[in-house]
């Protein structure tokens, strides 16, 4: 057919479409044109054209129609193209992990409304808005379609310009029926090349400007769009385009009568559903940045009526482009609701607010979907008031309310004019006050009441003291100190209330920005975003400035962080997903919190199952919670007072160091040999400076731009003091001069982490290593925290090595126990992030030195000995498995454990002048490594024991104490045994000499095994 006979038939056909007569009610506008259209298909004889020919008319009607209209057509073309093919049963679903079958992929022509939404878009994104394109115009872009099926849409990018589409199809038999329908169509592979292939993996051969992916169930279920993503973006120009652009997925619990047992249930049938609950946005993906194929959403949803429900509805609203939408239920084949069935039914209360949590991967199977629904959580746990009876809370109520109706009849029976200087009437109101004022704070603390209630005695206790303050009280004597007092417990209620308020703020400022339906603000989300993300950076300031120090108790603090947690991942999400703009300074503040909160989290999973009773440890729940609370009590006052010391600080600072002069050098023992240990100044002290048990973080600080050239001298003057000279040994080697040969150690320390720039520049740390590689040490070892651990580092100043000189990387994890480790030395990281650290020293052939601290602050001898023996289990376990891991045998953990000693204007120093902290004895060391041995622990680690020469020096070491409570002789008897131990770990040599100490000092001894 020439082109003068084409566009001849084309009027014909024009003229003879039929036409909705105005005002017909027969048939919808939708239906006659349909109609019409099956009339012209028949007439048009698809066999008689030539491919380029149908590409022609193909490519008009693509770029310039509406899909509805001549949807018909394409799939009478479609079953003329593959009425040949031996296609064997196209109801087959292909051998592989995805993929639809042939016929599922077919019935997808019929599905008008969703290949429309995607014509729209690929019109918006190819031809940029032209509203009409000559046919055969090349726009130079190169489009991948995933999930080919038909071919359809890759026809339509073609059609629309594309100077070449790849169109990926896992199912060899759809392969088929797509090359088939394509050619046909005239769109050869020179066009559209068909790949079979799993676009999970796939490979491409030339970058792309657009990538199509349309594999997508309601809420990324069933099918792999995020791993396909992932894996096609490889490909991907830097300012290419994908469409979709963005997934949003919604949640509410309905009852649904006649469910069925399946897992989930696409409501294509359109069973009938009762919401129970506010519907609620879960998630929404940016497919542009959002590269996670984990997705977990957890929302607040309010109980509309009272039901028994046995599913939550799962909806999903797709944006193709910033112009085009696909809203739920409009498909035949996308976006179609999906029902989620529980495993086992739940009530609701109407009015009642519920936390719903889903937990799946993109592309997952239906059993792998995880939900829970609980009521929403109030700020304490239910078990945190295990066995408290309602008897208790009358008895307590009676009480309170007995003690306010006294203060105020009290109050008022004063007469302001007549108060002497020691009127004692006024001291016993106060002290009343002051009784009642603890009380309260005991009653919180013990978890007895809801936090509304105890806010109400509160603020009454609060109205009276205010007029007992306008009395004339400055003639009474001694009255201050009291009210101080009071007004202090009052104080820590008001602030936990300030938190309370702006914790609900922040909360609802980011639900706010959560849509509960499909009718998304842009502009306000843009608007109100960054003003969220500042919010709850500063609720998190605000919490992790008191932590549960007198305001909470662990178990209010644990639901604060996991709120947190829970709002800072849904603000990500909308940030993310809507492509909010905050600013570079935000993005790393919410990054740093995040990861803060993932540790916080970490350290207090516990917290749940210990309130149950289901998790033994060395304390149970209440004594955890006591000791939180009196912890940072103490700390704010420490804080107080050193603050009140800050001319003491500035005056040391002023003293200027010598840049040249190392901090300390000195011997000690090491398995079967010696340690040389130099101290360095560094820049500047330890940065993270936060543990409460050490004075790292000031006092080595010299405030001064220490360079490379200093550290060479403290080296050389240190090496020198040491009385260290080499001489060649009978072999050629160099050995160290005269007694001195089994010094083969040398301990690198610095105030804080070796491995941070700044502290130590990267250049001194060559020098150091440099030098080393010329001296007879055969072991190296440095310490560093976690967050400095570079890998690449690593490797380097290993390489500076001799290959006979052993690297060995010193870690403070100081307890295994994470309550111990979050709350009272504030360490700053987790477990996880500990493990990961001591598997990469080990695939980079590093051993590793963990020091564990013996008795931290408030923990009793008996606490301090089980909590010691818990981590040496602990990192005798995580040695074993590093080991096999990492094929590994040779790695080597060394667990050294470090008698916590008393440094002058520290926490520890400020506990022990009021009384509260004393060192631990070493009768106490002493067993934990006869333990230890006895459970063959030493056999899998390298078990050593620090000295107390430290620096600043220490002003009281761990030691044992007579009867009376002063220093007994035995300490050095025990601290030599542990020393000889050091270096032979002789386990039943030691356990002898000890019993050798014990009978010589019993007194001391049955002192020690008296102690909690």
């Amino acid at each position: 057919m020439t082109k003068e006979e084409r566009d001849a038939k084309d009027k014909i056909i024009q003229k003879e479409k039929p036409k909705l007569k105005p005002g017909s009610k027969s048939k919808s506008a939708e239906q006659e044109k349909q109609a019409a259209i099956c009339l012209v298909n028949a007439e048009i004889d698809f066999e008689t054209m030539t491919p380029e020919e149908r590409r022609h008319h193909v490519q008009e009607l693509i770029v310039n129609s509406d899909f509805a209209s001549f949807a018909p057509e394409m799939q009478n073309l479609f079953l003329a193209a593959t009425k040949k093919l031996d296609l064997g049963n196209k109801e087959l679903a292909p051998q592989t992990e995805w993929g639809l079958s042939t016929a599922d992929a077919e019935r997808c022509l019929t599905d008008t409304v969703r290949t429309e939404k995607f014509r729209q878009a690929l019109k918006e994104t190819i031809m940029a808005g032209d509203t009409v394109v000559e046919a055969n115009a090349n726009t130079g872009k190169t489009i991948v379609e995933a999930g080919a099926g038909t071919g359809i849409l890759a026809m339509m990018a073609a059609a629309m310009g594309a100077r070449k589409v790849y169109a990926v199809e896992i199912n060899p038999q759809t392969v088929k029926t797509c090359r088939a329908f394509l050619e046909y169509c005239g769109f050869d592979q020179n066009v559209v090349e068909v790949i079979e292939g799993d676009a999970t993996k796939c490979d491409l051969p030339e970058q792309a400007d657009m990538i199509v992916s349309e594999n997508m169930y309601t809420g990324l279920f069933a099918e792999p769009q995020m791993q396909i993503i992932n894996n096609l973006r490889r490909f991907l120009k830097p300012d290419g385009k994908i469409i979709p652009e963005k997934f949003f997925s919604y949640l509410e619990l309905v009852e649904v009568p006649g469910l069925t047992k399946k897992s989930v249930v696409r409501n294509e049938a359109k069973i009938p559903l009762k919401p129970a609950t506010t519907r609620a946005q879960f998630d929404v993906i940016n497919f542009d940045h959002d590269r996670e194929v984990s997705r977990q959403g957890i929302v607040i949803i309010k109980a509309t009526s009272d039901a028994t429900i046995e599913a939550i509805n799962v909806s999903s609203v797709i944006d193709l482009t910033s112009q085009t939408r696909i809203h739920s239920n409009t498909c035949d084949f996308l976006g179609q609701d999906e029902l989620v069935r529980l495993a086992t039914p739940i009530s609701l209360k109407a009015g009642e607010l519920y936390q719903a949590e889903i937990e799946y991967a993109v592309g997952c199977k239906p059993k792998d979907i995880k939900i829970k629904i609980e009521p929403a959580k109030k700020l304490r746990l239910d078990a945190a008031v295990p066995e408290k009876t309602k008897k208790e809370e009358d008895k307590k109520r009676v009480e309170f309310e007995t003690a306010l109706a006294a203060i105020e009849s009290s109050i008022l029976d004063v007469d302001p004019g007549l108060i002497p200087s020691a009127d004692e009437q006024l001291k016993k109101i106060l002290s009343r006050i002051e009784t009642t004022a603890e009380s309260l704070r005991q009653a919180k603390v013990k978890g007895l009441f809801e936090l509304f209630e105890l806010s109400n005695f509160y603020d009454r206790l609060e109205k009276l003291f205010d007029r007992f303050g306008r009395l004339p009280l400055g003639r009474v004597e001694g009255i201050e100190e009291c009210m101080n007092k009071v007004a202090e417990i009052l104080e820590l209620e008001k602030k936990q209330r300030e938190i309370e308020a702006f914790f609900d703020d922040t909360i609802e400022s980011i639900r706010d920005l959560n849509p509960a339906d499909e009718n998304i603000d842009l502009e306000k989300i843009k608007r109100d975003a960054p003003i969220c993300t500042a919010k709850i950076i500063k609720s998190a300031k605000v919490l992790f400035d008191y932590k549960v120090g007198g305001t909470f108790r662990i178990d209010e603090f644990y639901i604060y962080v996991e709120k947190l947690q829970i709002y800072h991942a849904a603000l990500q999400k909308i940030i993310v997903g809507q492509h909010i703009e905050v600013g570079e300074e935000f993005e790393k503040m919410m990054h740093n919190l995040q990861q803060e909160l993932n540790r916080h989290m970490e350290n207090l999973q516990g917290v749940p199952e210990l309130l149950a009773g289901k998790m033994r440890d060395i304390m149970n729940f209440d004594e955890y919670n006591e000791l939180s609370i009196k912890m940072t009590d103490l700390y704010v006052q420490y804080l107080k007072a050193r603050e009140g010391d800050a001319k003491a600080v500035v005056s040391k600072k002023e003293n200027r160091a010598n840049l040249n002069k190392y901090v300390s050098c000195q011997e000690a023992t090491a398995k079967d040999g010696r340690r040389l240990m130099i101290e360095f100044r560094g820049r500047k002290g330890c940065e993270f400076g936060r543990c409460s048990n050490c004075c790292f973080a000031t006092d080595n600080a010299t405030d001064e731009n220490v360079k490379t050239s200093h550290i060479s001298k403290q080296f050389n003057a240190a090496l020198r003091d040491s009385s260290l000279s080499v001489e060649q040994g009978p072999d050629g080697r160099s050995l160290w001069a005269g007694d001195k040969k089994d010094v083969y150690k040398f301990d690198i320390l610095t105030p804080g982490s070796f491995l941070n720039d700044n502290e130590m520049p990267k250049d001194a740390r060559t020098e150091i290593f440099k030098k080393l590689a010329q001296l007879p040490f055969t072991q190296i070892m440095f310490e560093s925290r976690i967050e400095y651990l570079d890998e690449e580092e690593i490797i380097r100043l290993k390489g500076l090595l001799r290959p006979d000189q052993k690297l060995q990387v010193a870690i403070g994890l100081e307890t295994a126990n994470n309550i111990i480790r979050e709350v009272i030395i504030n360490k700053g990281y987790t477990l996880s992030e500990f493990e990961k650290a001591i598997e990469m020293l080990a695939t980079s052939g590093v051993d590793a030195q963990v020091y564990s601290i013996i008795k931290p602050a408030l923990l009793s001898e008996k606490q301090a000995k089980e909590d010691s023996v818990k981590t040496a289990k602990y990192l005798t376990d995580i040695a074993d498995k590093t080991r096999e891991k990492t094929n590994r045998n040779d790695f080597e953990m060394t667990f050294k454990l470090e008698q916590a000693f008393i440094q002058d204007g520290g926490f520890l120093d400020f506990l022990h002048q009021q009384g509260k902290y004393e060192t631990p004895w070493t009768f106490t060391t002493a067993e934990i490594v006869e333990r230890l041995c006895a459970e063959g622990l030493d056999k899998k680690l390298n078990i050593q024991i620090g000295t107390s020469h430290d620096y600043p020096p220490p002003t009281t070491t761990a030691q044992n104490r007579r009867p009376d409570g002063q220093y007994c002789p035995s300490t050095e008897q025990v601290d030599a045994a542990l020393q000889e131990f050091n270096n032979d770990s002789d386990g039943a040599r030691f356990k002898k000499r000890l019993l050798e100490i014990q009978r010589q000092y019993p007194e001391t001894f049955a002192s020690w095994q008296a102690l909690e």
